[in-house]
């Protein structure tokens, strides 16, 4: 291990998850989050002090979590003091900065703090991991990512990335596709931001996310969760049109089929209610939404519909709650969407990453 690293100061903040969490410790008996972030460190993963100059905020603190959380209870408050919390610790210096989570929300908290630690104006590395496997399970993945993300995080520019199995991934692309694999998460478009492997001491960085600080100059209105739509065979116009009437909410999600195609049917109810900002996503996990690609999705374009493009389904969720909450007018959440999608890759670069895919299954990292 390179002697520069452990000169380097990295913060470990833990929200829970499995990675912190012990075999019976519930009183149902279950498995629940228990350990604090010295705990788990010193007693699973005592080499974790070789990668970095650790600093671990103690529960309680005004830099840590008041308590440890199973993910599944994660909200927006929660969410939002995660990242004043990561603020906070940049402003005391720490511009490198661990998150330990349960992976069942790691994909909605990373792209929340994507969101809201660039618009804070951020200028430090987060790197977000968990894991499958608790602590005390045979064979635990707890010190592989641990390792991994703290040593990733002395090494990456500026932004938030998540950390898992050896690959560093993009947040607005990372999607979770098994409950039980230790690899369980990959991007929409099947590529990787780069490879770790803290106990080789290497780091490679393929394609960094843009990270670009900036305030969108609105003032912050209460958050509304955007309707979300699963197209299927059974779905009748009449059970869409009476989801839409009775939605409160200015957002709606379609989750759509392959590509982002979605039955005609339902276009003259979506072309009826413009006041709403829809956005197509897919039933798929990688490939992601390309529209233009058949007739059907220039046709959900021709009343309005917007695409998700690369963006993963939890991110789209996450981004369009996000604008809705900071611009008053459809258009202007619409316009705010398509600027935070052209800081993507094209869509054929997504649809069309099979092959890119199949590389990275095959050993990329």
């Amino acid at each position: 291990m390179a002697s520069e690293s452990t000169s380097i100061r990295v913060a470990v903040l833990s929200d829970g998850g499995t990675c912190t969490s012990l075999a019976g410790a519930a009183v149902n008996g279950g498995r629940a989050s228990v350990l604090g972030t010295r705990e788990l460190l010193k007693q699973y993963v005592p080499d974790a002090w070789n990668y970095a100059d650790l600093y671990l905020p103690e529960k309680g603190s005004l830099d840590g979590m008041p308590s440890l959380i199973d993910s599944t209870d994660a909200d927006l408050d929660r969410l939002e003091s995660l990242a004043k919390g990561h603020f906070y610790l940049a402003l005391k210096g720490y511009h490198r900065q661990v998150q330990l989570r349960g992976t069942d929300t790691l994909d909605y908290a990373s792209g929340y703090l994507y969101l809201r630690l660039r618009e804070l104006a951020f200028d430090g590395v987060v790197c977000i991991t968990g894991a499958q496997l608790g602590p005390d399970d045979p064979g635990s993945d707890v010190p592989r990512n641990v390792r991994d993300a703290i040593f990733a995080a002395t090494k990456l520019p500026p932004g938030v990335y998540c950390v898992f199995a050896g690959k560093i991934l993009d947040p607005r692309k990372v999607t979770k596709v098994s409950s039980t694999c230790l690899s369980t998460f990959e991007q929409t478009d099947g590529r990787v931001v780069g490879c770790v492997d803290a106990k080789a001491g290497r780091l490679e960085l393929i394609e960094a996310p843009t990270f670009v600080t900036e305030s969108l100059a609105q003032e912050s209105r209460d958050y509304e969760d955007a309707l979300v739509i699963t197209v299927s065979p059974f779905m009748t116009p009449a059970a869409v049109e009476g989801a839409l009437r009775q939605s409160s909410s200015r957002g709606v999600i379609v989750q759509g089929y392959g590509l982002g195609g979605i039955p005609q049917r339902v276009l003259p109810s979506l072309a009826q209610h413009r006041e709403k900002v829809v956005v197509l996503t897919t039933q798929c996990a990688v490939g992601g939404v390309n529209l233009s690609e058949y007739e059907v999705g220039r046709n959900a374009e021709s009343v309005g519909a917007l695409t998700a493009g690369c963006f993963s389904r939890s991110f789209t969720r996450v981004l369009l709650n996000y604008l809705l909450a900071r611009f008053k007018s459809a258009d202007q959440v619409r316009a705010a969407w398509q600027r935070e999608l052209t800081a993507m890759a094209p869509e054929r670069e997504c649809a069309g990453s099979c092959a890119v895919r199949e590389k990275a299954l095959a050993g990329l990292c």
